[in-house]
């Protein structure tokens, strides 16, 4: 650092004793020539092949050197750029990862004080990598903040910060710049997961029909909708199957009728019944093509040696998968899922018309 200020001031007063050659000739005006300048500029201070004495053609010599100067120096400044954007792709993956250990370490901690300055820390990190130049606005950033202030308990935050990214990813798909099938499905998936989200909170805090809306007007959507009818990869093919696990859920709470006995029945091919096969679907889809049996023995043998059901992630796929099956049961016969607990409150008939009238 010291050095570039030295060089710095040296090619300034490099600069002015040229300058004042050419406006104040002397003798004793003797050349002086930065070392660590572009070439263009070493020849114009030390004054090789011109000279502001000579008549012959000076002009038109100082003006050549100072055209390859600023040629020489735009790549520079391209560099440069290089450089910084490079500086920032660095610092905002360190950000992220310590935000993302910061989250982990939260979630392992078994006390309160301990847990809330593990949050904290995260939530730091990831306020952090926002502030880079250029990462206001990065989907991955956002999505992790909201999280983390989910898990933090400021939800009203939380849902203001996914609801903006949201609005951003919607924003991208209706783009005039048109997107590659890869980037564009990525989109889909987030924003159906930003979606679920969302509902989650609503779910958990006993605002069944938000919760409900929200899906529903995802699941409708004139474009983010084809993700519901498209093929989709095992992990994005999860993704959308606890959607339909939460929307079941939060429709099962007010189309539900009571039996008389203590018991719960949902309307024959009614919208819980629809939310409940698709998302029973998608996991049995899950499960079938990730089922080991399918594979020869050799194979079988070859991916247990190496572990790759835990490598590639398929062992928490299964598990996954198979866990949300037992889920889907007890949300069919309205005991709630682990986000709300079983309800308390008339359902079907005996509830307010603005939930039995909801889709």
């Amino acid at each position: 650092m010291r050095l570039l200020q030295d060089d710095g001031k040296f090619l300034q007063d490099s600069c002015r004793y040229s300058l004042d050659a050419v406006l104040y000739p002397s003798p004793v005006a003797l050349p002086q020539q930065p070392i660590f300048t572009v070439d263009a500029l070493r020849r114009i201070f030390g004054r090789r092949w011109w000279h502001p004495l000579n008549r012959i053609e000076p002009l038109q010599w100082g003006k050549h050197f100072l055209r390859q100067a600023h040629t020489q120096l735009d790549e520079r400044d391209d560099t440069i750029a290089l450089h910084h954007s490079f500086a920032i792709a660095q610092r905002y993956s360190a950000y992220l990862v310590e935000g993302a250990l910061a989250s982990a370490y939260a979630d392992r901690s078994k006390h309160n004080q301990s847990r809330n300055r593990w949050h904290q820390r995260a939530l730091d990190r990831f306020d952090a990598a926002l502030a880079l130049e250029g990462k206001s606005s990065d989907a991955v950033l956002l999505e992790l903040k909201g999280l983390q202030l989910r898990k933090f308990g400021r939800v009203p935050d939380a849902l203001d910060v996914l609801g903006t990214l949201e609005t951003l990813l919607k924003e991208r798909l209706k783009g005039v710049t048109p997107l590659q099938q890869s980037e564009r499905r990525a989109i889909l998936v987030q924003l159906m997961r930003v979606a679920r989200y969302q509902s989650e909170m609503d779910h958990k805090n006993g605002q069944h029909v938000l919760a409900n809306n929200r899906l529903l007007q995802l699941s409708q959507h004139a474009v983010a909708g084809e993700v519901f009818h498209s093929h989709l990869e095992l992990r994005d093919r999860l993704e959308r199957a606890q959607f339909h696990e939460v929307h079941a859920c939060a429709r099962v709470r007010f189309t539900a009728v009571s039996d008389g006995n203590g018991g719960f029945t949902l309307p024959v091919n009614g919208v819980a019944e629809q939310s409940l096969e698709a998302a029973r679907r998608d996991y049995r889809s899950i499960l079938e093509e990730l089922e080991p049996s399918q594979w020869s023995w050799p194979i079988r043998l070859w991916r247990r040696l190496n572990r790759s059901d835990v490598k590639d992630g398929s062992s928490n796929l299964r598990a996954a998968a198979g866990q949300a099956l037992e889920r889907l049961d007890s949300i069919r016969a309205a005991k709630g899922c682990p986000l709300c607990s079983p309800p308390t409150v008339a359902f079907g008939d005996d509830a307010p018309k603005a939930l039995t009238n909801s889709g």
